[in-house]
């Protein structure tokens, strides 16, 4: 098993009361998101306050449901989705979206730990991709 931290920023180009709604709500999650396939989304909340998260995508010729436990901390910004059922080669998935305001601008820090099952190098390969795609949707959105 191999352990990586991935880090992403993003510099969203409007401020923090337009952006934290948008990203606080877990279907907007197919419209920025073109690596994988996203085919559907649903979503429930659950007693404690959390929401569940259940995403069909699609990689390749694969395909798979990922159910994800969303906890949303409003008070430091920030919001974070852990794989209930993170699909192989992952052993584990926590993912932690932090925002802070700058000027004009958003900055959106992707925080990923991840626990993979081949080298940590392959899976940071198809994560910047993902993230780079959805940077580009997220500035046209925002733009």
């Amino acid at each position: 098993m191999d352990i990586k931290v991935f880090q992403y920023t993003t510099i969203i180009p409007a401020k923090f009361n337009t952006v934290w709604p948008y990203f606080s709500n877990p279907k907007n999650l197919v419209e920025i998101t073109s690596f994988p396939v996203i085919s559907q989304l649903r979503l429930e909340e659950a007693e404690s306050g959390t929401q569940v998260v259940e995403i069909d995508f699609s990689l390749s010729f694969l395909s798979y449901t990922w159910l994800a436990e969303i906890t949303r901390d409003e008070a430091n910004c920030q919001f974070t989705d852990v794989a209930m059922n993170p699909p192989f080669p992952l052993g584990s998935w926590k993912h932690t979206h932090t925002f802070k305001q700058q000027g004009a601008y958003t900055v959106m820090c992707d925080r990923l730990e991840i626990i993979t099952r081949v080298p940590s190098f392959i899976i940071s390969k198809g994560l910047q991709q993902m993230f780079k795609s959805r940077e580009k949707a997220i500035k046209q959105i925002f733009n």
